[in-house]
């Protein structure tokens, strides 16, 4: 299940709680389900509450390394 399908937007400046706990309980709803985050920066205001047999997935890249300038 795809959070934007559900109201998310990867914006920064949306508030995505209920969208996400949206598309989690419906996952839950249907004995389990996987609830997907395309590549975004979501912003929650409020506490998310995953269920049983339901996985939260996105996509996540790691800051680029950087080289440690001080000599060690």
């Amino acid at each position: 299940l795809n959070v934007h399908d559900y109201g998310a937007k990867g914006d920064g400046v949306t508030d995505n709680t209920a969208a996400f706990q949206k598309a989690i309980d419906e996952a839950h709803s249907a004995g389990g389900n996987i609830v997907f985050a395309p590549t975004g920066k979501y912003l929650f205001e409020g506490t998310l509450h995953l269920k049983k047999n339901v996985v939260l997935e996105g996509v996540f890249r790691a800051p680029v390394a950087r080289i440690d300038q001080g000599g060690t």
